[in-house]
């Protein structure tokens, strides 16, 4: 009887041993994913109306734009010409500052193509439009006379492009 009841005590300890190791189920965990896609937002001011009326042929006018980003980013800045005449064209100078660093200059009709990876965050752009001889800002001996910038309305488009950074 008691080989009987060892063996039955054992039978009982390996079965419901089993029992123990099945139950209960095995539940695989619950995975949760988020995608947060790249985004910015450009919020812009247009310059003020420069007039020059007093024969000094010079003044500044600026636009500031606030860019928000969340991913690393890179901006291209491209002006068109004020006039197709150079002599005309050359009084006009830009001045783009990113952060307060400025990032490019020159006469209206060119800029900068995908300028560096910056960070995501918050930042500040201002745009520069100078009226004064391109001789005097280069430094040259002889700028040019107030009187060659003739009288008239003179425009120039900014296109600002952003995009993510690879």
């Amino acid at each position: 009887m008691k080989k009987f009841s060892l063996v039955l005590v054992l039978f009982l300890v390996v079965a419901l041993g089993g029992v123990t190791w099945a139950f209960p189920p095995e539940i695989p965990p619950v995975e949760f994913e988020v995608e947060v896609g790249p985004w910015a937002t450009v919020e812009i001011t247009n310059p003020p109306l420069l007039k020059i009326m007093d024969g000094s042929a010079s003044g500044t006018t600026s636009a500031h734009a606030t860019i928000t980003t969340n991913t690393p980013w890179r901006i291209s800045i491209y002006e068109s010409r004020v006039a197709e005449e150079a002599s005309i064209n050359n009084w006009f100078y830009f001045e783009h500052y990113l952060g307060g660093t400025r990032i490019t200059g020159g006469n209206p009709g060119g800029g900068i193509g995908g300028y560096g990876v910056l960070k995501a965050g918050v930042h500040d752009l201002r745009m520069d439009l100078t009226v004064k001889s391109t001789h005097q800002i280069a430094g040259f001996p002889r700028p040019q006379e107030w009187h060659t910038l003739l009288a008239g309305k003179y425009r120039s488009t900014v296109t600002l492009t952003i995009a993510a950074a690879e």
